[in-house]
């Protein structure tokens, strides 16, 4: 008598006894749609971000919120190297790569640097930009 092991299956009824796909599991995803994951997280991120200040600064002066989330709030905007590290950082960052991804697509919305090998050196070269910008930033916050 064999046994089946049915941790390897399908566990909806409609599908039957079929194996499980692993395409996830060996699948890797190609440099351009990792880029372009990042871009639209970027974006979302960004949104957030900005729709968040709106809410505190707005509520804020308003007296809708309890002023002690002010403080706090504002004990986060000073400079020091904590805020930098887990809030100023990923900001600058993501602004840069969105900013920058998004002039890459203007320019294949053009027509250029759409062949293989061009999509790769200039997703390299935004990722770098995009370093080397909030580097920039952050030392020009510093100073």
């Amino acid at each position: 008598m064999r046994i089946i092991n049915l941790s390897n299956f399908s566990r909806y009824p409609i599908f039957g006894l079929r194996p499980t796909s692993p395409h996830l599991t060996i699948y890797r995803f190609p440099f351009p749609a990792v880029l372009s994951v990042l871009h639209r997280g970027t974006g979302i991120f960004l949104y957030f971000f900005i729709l968040g200040i709106f809410f505190v600064e707005s509520s804020s002066s308003l007296d809708i919120i309890d002023y002690n989330i002010y403080i706090i709030y504002n004990s986060l905007i000073q400079l020091n190297y904590v805020t930098l590290l887990l809030f100023v950082i990923p900001v600058f960052y993501s602004f840069n790569y969105h900013l920058l991804n998004g002039i890459r697509h203007y320019i294949w919305n053009t027509g250029k640097l759409l062949s293989i090998s061009s999509v790769y050196r200039t997703g390299y070269l935004i990722l770098f930009l995009s370093l080397i910008l909030t580097i920039a930033e952050v030392i020009y916050l510093l100073i």
